[in-house]
Parts: C-alpha cells; sequence; structure tokens
C-alpha cells in the first residue's frame, strides 16, 4: 500500500459525517486514522486487517448521519470499505471474502476465484479497489487527513 489512489473516475470529493459536537476539533486537527470515533462494533474485525483504525468516506453526502464534511481525496491512500462489502453480500472467510454465485459483484466477477477474493488483493490492487469503491460507494483512508482538505458542506 505505498502508492495514492485516485478513483478512476476522477472524484476528487468525497465526503465524512460526524456528530455535531466534533466539527471544531476536526476542522482544528483533520481527520485522523485510529481515533476511537472511528470504532464501530460491527466494523471491529477489520481494524486487524487494516493494521489501523481507517477513516471512512463517502461518494455520497448524507449517506450516514451526522454534520457531513466535505474532504478532498486528492492524493490520499484510499482503499477498499471491508466492512461495507458486507452490505453487498460478503461473508467473511479467512483471508478475504466471499460470495454466494447469485450474489456476486458483477464488477469484480473477473477478479474472483470461485466466489472467492484475498483482503490482499482489496487493499492492493488499483483496479480492484477502484471497483470496491464504485460498488460501495465507500472508502478507507489510511492515513491522516489534514484540517486544509477538510470544510462543512453547506
Amino acid at each position: 500500500m505505498n502508492w495514492y489512489y485516485k478513483l478512476a473516475n476522477n472524484y476528487t470529493i468525497m465526503y465524512h459525517s460526524t456528530n455535531p459536537e466534533y466539527v471544531d476539533n476536526i476542522l482544528k486537527n483533520g481527520l485522523l486514522i485510529n481515533s476511537e470515533y472511528n470504532n464501530t462494533e460491527e466494523g471491529k474485525w477489520a481494524r486487524d486487517i487494516y493494521g489501523i483504525n481507517p477513516v471512512f468516506l463517502s461518494l455520497d453526502v448524507g449517506k450516514f448521519p451526522g454534520v457531513p464534511l466535505e474532504v478532498d481525496i486528492s492524493g490520499l491512500p484510499l482503499v477498499s470499505d471491508l466492512p461495507s462489502l458486507i452490505n453487498k453480500g460478503a461473508y467473511i472467510i479467512e483471508e478475504g471474502f466471499y460470495w454466494d454465485e447469485k450474489n456476486e459483484p458483477t464488477q469484480l466477477k473477473p477478479y474472483l476465484d470461485e466466489g472467492e477474493i484475498d483482503f490482499y488483493e482489496l487493499l492492493n490492487n488499483k483496479q480492484i479497489i477502484d471497483i470496491a469503491i464504485n460498488i460501495t460507494r465507500t472508502a478507507a483512508c489510511l492515513s491522516n487527513i489534514n484540517p486544509e482538505r477538510i470544510r462543512v458542506k453547506k
């Protein structure tokens, strides 16, 4: 994961939602990986795979509750939002995900091996990351996001 990701469809803005009480702190300090506020119980398993607690972003403003923040994603290290793939029919297996044959995401089919895909591919293969981000419409950012990149969505 040593390259910086730019979505194939040239998006430069994604969104992050937060509680109103955290807005001023985020605008001052940025969005931080390993923040206790990024934790969700249903996504807890993914922290072990990422090796950190990433910042989660969405292509769609208001997808998650809270105050929407615009984030300039230019040059940020974005990877697949693993927990969101479960919402798209994926099941966790030891080294990755699998989908039932009838539920395989069409765009990922060429990369699936008997319905399975490794976490490594979802975090390192640019083509697969782009597809996964477009399927879930979300991404995980693997670095802190400076406050200069963030503003409250009006």
